[in-house]
């Protein structure tokens, strides 16, 4: 066994240590970590990038895969993009299936062999610099080799990008057909006959595409980033009216006012009048996720401009640190007050049904943060929006491991 061959089973013991004790990578079926032969989701800054690697390659679980493994996890927390991270693993996965030998024994007409076939197969190169620049860093195969590279295949006249650019626009019937749904939606009649709360997917659909044709430069997920604002309009030096958002980008550049086209204006500016309440509820939320140790009171400061429900709950705590549940009774999430199964003494106005297994129970604004909580299906309905009425008793059975751990109680604040 040579050295290379040396370096490369350390490396692969060491990825599977550290994979087993960490669990970096989620199933494609969203039902926990994945293991070492699974196909693996990787998600960083609230995206997932998928990684099939039973779509890439035959028989993914073979142990000639474990190096493509290896350099995965390495490069998972460098600063790449979502793309390339993925271009990176297709190229490692499809490298070592297209190999004739293992990677620690090739030689210079193995790669150009492995560089034809690619080109034959029609696969995209687009990772080969930087898993082959891994391999010779990790010592697995030798440095005097000529690696592949990608194919630099851009065509840069003016013909093409041209072509390119107009690529990227929306035919004149997509436009239409959005036009047509916006006029629906956010007329005065449909948003009395459909609303944001029954239809969110969609009206937040007809928002992003109008967003996007009106500054096509921040199609993407930077329309999240949309702070709270109306549109800005001033004349430039030669008196035309010009309109604006102020957009972080990703870039970060101080001068962060996004142009938006003249003829979108009114468009843009109606449904920032009517998302901007409809999406205050959700930042308040994620606000108090920031800082858990907050009191009602402290949210009720920092967005004073909200409705609140206080008076519906006169028994919650106001001045002392709160729990997400409180918070969203008074920002009105709920239908109804949920019942909340208690140990200990319940509400007795409270009718519970005689073949029930938990028989105490309080209104959701009547349980304290540590309160202990029975194990009851019933907690499930604190749970806004993700749960079906009539398969209450199966959600907590999954749920249980997370609410409950291995106690059969629980509180607000666990």
């Amino acid at each position: 066994m040579n050295k290379f061959h040396l370096n490369s089973v350390k490396l692969i013991n060491k990825a599977k240590e550290i994979f087993n004790k960490t669990s970096p990578m989620l199933r494609m079926d969203n039902l926990g970590a994945a293991g070492w032969v699974d196909d693996w989701v990787l998600m960083q800054n609230d995206r997932r990038t998928l990684m099939p690697f039973s779509c890439w390659v035959d028989e993914p679980q073979h142990p000639k895969f474990d190096l493509a493994k290896a350099f995965i996890l390495e490069e998972m927390n460098r600063n790449h993009g979502h793309g390339r991270k993925r271009a990176q693993s297709m190229y490692a996965f499809r490298a070592l299936e297209l190999l004739n030998k293992p990677l620690p024994d090739i030689e210079q007409a193995d790669l150009n062999n492995l560089t034809q076939a690619f080109d034959e197969k029609g696969y995209d190169r687009s990772g080969s610099s930087s898993f082959w620049g891994w391999c010779i860093e990790k010592k697995i195969t030798p440095a005097s080799l000529n690696m592949p590279k990608p194919i630099e295949n851009r065509d840069r006249s003016p013909e093409e990008w041209q072509e390119n650019r107009d690529k990227k626009l929306l035919a004149d019937e997509q436009v239409a057909a959005i036009g047509v749904v916006y006029n629906e939606l956010y007329s005065e009649e449909g948003l009395v006959k459909y609303g944001f709360k029954k239809y969110p997917i969609e009206y937040l659909s007809v928002a992003f595409c109008t967003l996007g044709i009106s500054t096509p430069s921040r199609v993407n997920n930077e329309i999240f980033c949309l702070p709270n604002q109306m549109v800005k309009t001033h004349k430039d030096d030669d008196g035309n009216e010009v309109h604006s958002l102020f957009w972080k980008g990703s870039k970060n550049h101080p001068d962060n006012r996004t142009h938006l086209l003249d003829s979108m204006k009114d468009n843009v500016e109606h449904i920032l009048e009517v998302l901007e309440p409809e999406s205050l509820p959700a930042k308040i939320l994620s606000c108090f996720m920031t800082n858990p140790s907050q009191s009602l009171n402290d949210m009720i400061i920092a967005y004073p401009e909200y409705n609140y429900k206080i008076e519906d709950y006169p028994k919650l705590d106001l001045k002392n640190q709160t729990n997400i549940f409180h918070l969203g009774l008074i920002l009105g999430l709920y239908e109804e007050e949920p019942v909340v199964p208690v140990v200990g003494k319940g509400n007795v106005l409270i009718k519970v049904h005689s073949l029930r297994r938990w028989k105490n129970f309080k209104y959701l604004s009547e349980v304290k943060n540590y309160d202990l909580i029975g194990y009851d299906y019933a907690i499930m309905k604190t749970y806004l929006g993700i749960v079906k009425s009539w398969n209450l008793k199966s959600h907590l059975d999954k749920c249980k491991p997370y609410l409950y751990g291995d106690d059969e109680t629980t509180t607000l604040f666990k």
